[in-house]
Formats: structure tokens, C-alpha cells, sequence
């Protein structure tokens, strides 16, 4: 007989501490959110840039054209799904415009970074047992190797760059738990 394991992320956790409800809807009933998050849909296609960047298969322009296919791509899903709205349109308008010159300038300002740094794996799915029912998951944004020694490299965007959101950055407990058990994991 298989007992249940409760795969707890941080973005269950913090769905949880927000509202038990939404955990509920989420992660127990399995219910799909009909809007999309305009948010992680932006996160997703620099995601996509900065690894393809990163991987070095592909030159910057190729790499633009190739994540916004992707971008695309996800988009139309979401138009067949019913699930955008008028105000979703725009926003998808605003991210093809500004996506480019993010990454140009990602690329450009951290030329030297890029250039000694090879992609290892994108999208690292972490697994680790807590206890005999409860497991820790997530997913790693890039794994980077940079002279030889491996990094997490978790990409974080936003519209409005305040105080506050940095300070949420350095105090993450999602970067903080994938740090730990990603040397848990690989012993690093």
C-alpha cells in the first residue's frame, strides 16, 4: 500500500499562508485558474531568453525570435482556451515590445558573466524528502557552470524595481530552500 506524500513548494506555502481556501481550490480540488497570471507569463519568456542566452547555441537575435515564438505559442493556447480578456491582450502587446531590449540588455550588461557561463540545465525539477510523508519540491530556474563550479541561477522579474522588492529577494525563502537542498541534492 503507497501512503501519500504531500509535495509541499514555497508557492504552496505561501498560497497556504495567503489564503487556505485557494490551497484548497489549488492543490487539493486541482482546480485551473481561469485568468492567466500576467506576471509569471512575462517571467516565462525571459526564463526562456536568458537560458537559450545561456546555452550558447544561439546568437541574440536568434534567441529573441525563438522565445518569442515560444511566447507566442503560449499565448494562442490561452486565446483557444477562452481565457483572455481585453486588458491580457495588451499586456501580451507590452511584453513582445519590451522583451527584446531586456535581453539585449541583459546580454550587454552582463557580457563577461555570459560569455565564461555555460547552461548545465534549465528548469531543474528539485525533489528532496523532508520526512516519510512530506517532500519538498520545486524548480530551479538555470543551473550555470561559471569556472568550473556549478550555480543556481533563479531569475526574478518585475515592472516596478522598489526597496522593497529587494529586500524580498535577499530574504527569499524559495531562493534560500533551493540553494539548500540543490547542495542537499548534489553535494556541492
Amino acid at each position: 500500500m503507497s501512503k501519500n506524500i504531500i509535495k509541499l513548494s514555497q508557492t504552496r506555502t505561501n498560497t497556504f499562508l495567503n489564503c487556505e481556501r485557494i490551497d484548497y481550490y489549488d492543490n487539493v480540488l486541482r482546480i485551473e485558474p481561469l485568468q492567466p497570471n500576467m506576471a509569471f507569463e512575462y517571467g516565462k519568456i525571459v526564463h526562456n531568453g536568458v537560458g537559450f542566452l545561456l546555452s550558447k547555441k544561439h546568437l541574440i537575435d536568434e534567441t529573441i525570435k525563438k522565445s518569442i515564438g515560444i511566447f507566442h505559442k503560449r499565448v494562442q493556447d490561452l486565446r483557444i482556451a477562452g481565457c483572455v480578456k481585453d486588458e491580457d491582450e495588451q499586456e501580451f502587446a507590452y511584453n513582445e515590445l519590451t522583451f527584446p531590449a531586456l535581453l539585449k540588455e541583459y546580454a550587454s550588461k552582463y557580457k563577461v558573466f555570459v560569455a565564461n557561463t555555460k547552461q548545465v540545465c534549465s528548469e531543474l525539477r528539485l525533489e528532496h524528502m523532508l520526512t516519510d510523508d512530506i517532500m519538498f519540491v520545486g524548480h530551479v530556474d538555470n543551473i550555470i557552470q561559471n569556472k568550473n563550479r556549478l550555480f543556481l541561477h533563479e531569475l526574478k522579474t518585475t515592472r516596478e524595481l522598489t526597496m522593497n522588492y529587494i529586500r524580498g529577494i535577499k530574504v527569499s525563502l524559495q531562493v534560500a530552500a533551493y540553494f539548500y537542498f540543490f547542495n542537499e541534492i548534489y553535494d556541492t
